[in-house]
């Protein structure tokens, strides 16, 4: 998996300032959704496949929310589980936690819809 990062907040505040350094990460992110969009994904066969797309969906959001120590909405509500859930919860048990929740949470959501929406 490639890991790529178009700019930073700050970047992206001083970009609206700068015309040229704006005409470059719009490209930058044109290049990404070409990239990403242009990708079949494969057709998921078997429950065990599917499990496995699942589960790397979350070690992916797991390892991003990690990564967000620093984000002062994601502290809140770490601090409002461990506060009402478990005291003993350690910041990485409760990215893991979460990324499951939210993971296994969109994909009942998808199955119980049926809307072509």
């Amino acid at each position: 998996m490639q890991r790529s990062k178009i700019c930073s907040l700050d970047e992206l505040k001083s970009a609206i300032e700068n015309q040229s350094l704006l005409d470059i990460k719009t490209q930058e992110l044109n290049e990404l959704f070409t990239l990403f969009f242009s990708k079949i994904p494969n057709s998921i066969n078997s429950t065990l496949e599917f499990a496995n797309h699942l589960s790397l969906r979350t070690r992916i959001l797991k390892d991003e929310l990690l990564l967000s120590s620093e984000n002062e909405i994601l502290l809140s509500l770490f601090n409002t589980f461990k506060e009402t859930l478990y005291k003993e919860l350690s910041y990485e048990e409760f990215c893991d936690s979460f990324a499951q929740t939210l993971t296994y949470s969109l994909f009942l959501a998808k199955l119980n819809n049926d809307t072509t929406k």
